[in-house]
């Protein structure tokens, strides 16, 4: 891990780690998304709540049939996609499209099932071609090559913070125990066909079609930490907890001393990743805990210094925090070292106190 050696100073005053209003309404919209996709219906992925600007209608591949794919192929001028995890598309041989890498996007040459179906290109021949997709029991040689339905491919190791939509839509399949692939239609213009929907477009959309709306933010919010390890380490004062997470593509260790539950002015010191298990240069006994942040993926943590990090609902260190029991952090400016000899120290504290 490369740790940076110069922290920007903190601004003072209390950061509530209490859900926010924002949290709350973004669980809930994930909550509800979940709960469809999981009864096999369809929902509507957005870039934003309150304006999108795009939306796709997105359903688990293993539920697709004729209804669901009339449905999205009725309202999303016929173009469909099937996301993928991008080793799943390895292992049935679906190679990216010449030219396709759009955006980031890496649609893969088109395939029909090998057997079963007509044309290919009906409702009904495009669903049992994409059941196949979503089917473990798939090979490469279950397709002919070039057909009728576009699989794109995921790159699920990305943080979530830059997932696109194919990440996202799978995220979501998976959430809700529907297999990791996941059917996208973009939802063309209502008023005029000829443009994308978007605005409120799209929000009248999902409300007259009885769609949950579920956006990018909210899935990064509901994405699980990536913890990379976990494991109790014993310290001289006793016994701590070692964890190693991703932040926003950023490598971090937080180690957690004595029980910071029910407990006020809990202090983090920001230390180096070397010094993560030596006694902190503090004179306080009481639990405590302790972060490295790394540059992993180039990131400059002097654009989003830690106390910028824990007030983002997206943060992995925000939701780390929360899950060892920590609810508030009062921020100061260290008067002592903090093993780069600069700003790092902040007070944590449970509301109400």
């Amino acid at each position: 891990m490369t740790v940076l050696h110069e922290l920007h100073s903190p601004v003072d005053g209390t950061i509530d780690l209490a859900a926010s209003s924002e949290e709350r309404s973004a669980l809930a919209r994930v909550r509800a998304a979940v709960a469809r996709l999981a009864g096999g219906g369809a929902v509507l992925l957005c870039d934003d709540a309150e304006w999108p600007t795009h939306g796709e209608i997105l359903f688990a591949a293993t539920d697709a049939d004729a209804p669901l794919m009339a449905f999205a192929i009725r309202h999303g001028s016929g173009f469909l996609q099937v996301a993928l995890p991008a080793s799943r598309c390895d292992e049935l041989d679906l190679r990216p499209q010449a030219g396709a890498d759009r955006g980031g996007l890496q649609q893969c040459v088109t395939v029909d099932a090998r057997g079963g179906i007509g044309t290919g290109i009906s409702a009904t021949d495009r669903a049992a071609t994409v059941r196949l997709l979503a089917s473990r029991d798939s090979s490469p040689d279950s397709f002919t090559r070039p057909g009728h339905v576009v699989p794109i491919r995921a790159d699920m190791d990305l943080p979530a913070t830059e997932f696109g939509f194919t990440e996202a839509a799978i995220a979501l399949t998976d959430r809700a125990v529907a297999g990791m692939a996941a059917v996208l239609g973009a939802v063309v213009g209502i008023e005029d066909p000829t443009t994308m929907a978007s605005g409120a477009e799209l929000v009248r959309f999902s409300s007259d079609h009885g769609l949950p709306l579920v956006t990018l933010g909210d899935v990064v919010i509901d994405h699980a930490v990536s913890v990379t390890f976990d494991q109790t380490v014993a310290l001289p004062r006793g016994d701590a907890r070692l964890m190693s997470f991703l932040d926003d593509g950023l490598e971090c260790l937080c180690l957690i001393v004595g029980d910071v539950r029910n407990r006020s002015d809990v202090p983090v010191h920001v230390v180096a990743a070397e010094q993560i298990l030596a006694e902190p240069t503090t004179t306080a006994l009481g639990p405590r805990v302790q972060m490295a942040i790394g540059a992993g993926l180039a990131t400059d943590l002097l654009t989003r210094p830690l106390h910028l990090r824990v007030h983002d609902p997206r943060s992995a260190v925000r939701r780390v925090l929360r899950r060892a029991g920590v609810r508030s952090i009062r921020v100061v400016t260290a008067t002592g070292s903090t093993g780069w000899g600069g700003p790092g120290l902040a007070d944590f504290r449970r509301p109400g106190e």
